[in-house]
């Protein structure tokens, strides 16, 4: 009875700490992609600005 209890007990750990990781790596990944993906769209973004601009400066130089 006691073995009984301590095998359970063992592996219902062993499954609760499994899942915990794994939900936590899960959940880490999810957030630092969408974090990496906030900083890709904002620097494209500012790299579409910036060209803009600077296109627009050399049109104004030329005119």
């Amino acid at each position: 009875m006691f073995l009984d209890f301590l095998y359970l007990s063992f592996f219902n750990s062993f499954f609760f700490f499994f899942f915990f990781f794994f939900f936590f790596f899960f959940f880490f990944f999810l957030h630092f992609i969408t974090i990496l993906l906030k900083y890709v769209v904002f620097i494209c973004i500012s790299l579409i600005y910036t060209s803009c601009l600077f296109h627009l400066f050399l049109y104004l130089i030329n005119f």
